[in-house]
């Protein structure tokens, strides 16, 4: 998920674990510089809106946000 400057990225493992990384893309384009110690709040918030973002594609996928 990109939001202005900021990327998350979240890879599941093989053995169930979640690894998450966050880069200021701006400042580094190569994305070598996880953030994701420094700005845990900021990773946080991010993580939430794409959740929300998901929540939303599923209703929609299940007809859930479509009136009978």
């Amino acid at each position: 998920m990109i939001e202005g400057r900021l990327k998350l990225v979240m890879h599941d493992q093989n053995n169930g674990a979640l690894r998450q990384e966050l880069f200021d893309i701006d400042a580094d384009p190569a994305e070598k510089m996880n953030l994701i110690e420094e700005q845990r709040d900021r990773a946080e918030q991010l993580r939430a809106k794409l959740r929300a973002w998901q929540d939303s594609v599923l209703r929609s996928l299940t007809g859930a946000d479509y009136a009978p």
